[in-house]
């Protein structure tokens, strides 16, 4: 074998080595969650249309706020942009 045939070889070798090695990162790693925690509840509470309308929902500071059909437009119009809800009412157990 030449010279050149064993670099290339060794550069297949090496390249296969490495896409076996992401492969297996990838097969065995775990999410990590440090601080496991129970699901308390996860009942629907509250839920908003805004087909024609944006549900209560102003804009705060530096946006503007659309209906969009399934989902509430926000725009930026400056570097710090929030936005408030209406008041929800949720009842507790």
């Amino acid at each position: 074998m030449n010279h050149k045939r064993k670099l290339c070889a060794r550069g297949i070798y090496t390249a296969t080595i490495a896409v076996i090695c992401v492969i297996s990162s990838f097969v065995y790693a775990q999410e990590i969650n440090p601080c496991p925690r129970q699901v308390l509840r996860s009942d629907l509470l509250q839920r908003w249309s805004f087909q024609n309308a944006t549900g209560g929902w102003t804009a705060a500071h530096d946006c503007a706020v659309a209906p969009g059909g399934s989902a509430l437009q926000i725009q930026a119009t400056g570097h710090d942009p929030y936005l408030h809800s209406p008041p929800i009412h949720v009842e507790g157990r």
